[in-house]
């Protein structure tokens, strides 16, 4: 497997798992479930690092044109701001956000 092939399967599989971890639980779940979200927090602060490693493959942002992989190299950045944690954010991303994103994933293949 290449390196492209491997950041692109990581960060499918990084992304899924979030939305697997995640379920069919609420905002509120998710948060009583401190595992679950502590999970879904890791998933996100990989999905964030392999997209800033991503950047560097200017063949894998041509490849996948409808992806924004600095606004994803930037998720960290943005769900945990020192002490805060954008909670609806990390929900949403749980939810539906990275589920789209594995979507466009799995709809193209590195040739």
């Amino acid at each position: 497997m290449t390196q492209e092939q491997e950041l692109i399967f990581g960060l499918t599989r990084w992304s899924q798992k979030a939305h697997d971890y995640l379920g069919s639980e609420t905002i509120n779940e998710m948060l009583e479930d401190e595992k679950t979200f502590d999970a879904i927090c890791y998933c996100i602060e990989i999905v964030s690092e392999i997209s800033k490693k991503i950047l560097e493959y200017p063949s894998l942002i041509e490849e996948y044109k409808a992806i924004n992989f600095l606004n994803l190299s930037l998720l960290k950045d943005k769900c945990f701001v020192g002490d805060n944690i954008n909670i609806n954010l990390i929900f949403n991303l749980a939810k539906s956000d990275l589920v789209n994103l594995v979507l466009v994933l799995k709809s193209k293949e590195i040739k």
